[in-house]
């Protein structure tokens, strides 16, 4: 028996609640030996059981990289 239930009921489940990487980078960088491709971003939050996450490069200038 759960700690709070009454004698013979149930524990209710807890509700799903998302977990969100506010801070996420996938680029390359190899000068700066930065190489975060996405598919091993997505590994890594599906492993840490984090369901969304805002991304971002590393680099913000497009002339740095185009991919940006």
């Amino acid at each position: 028996m759960a700690a709070g239930a009454p004698a013979g009921e149930a524990v209710p489940a807890r509700a799903h609640r998302p977990g969100i990487d506010a801070h996420a980078h996938v680029d390359e960088v190899p000068a700066l030996g930065w190489i975060d491709p996405p598919s091993e971003l997505v590994a890594l939050l599906d492993r840490a059981g984090i369901d969304r996450a805002v991304i971002m490069t590393y680099t913000e200038t497009p002339g740095l990289n185009p991919q940006a």
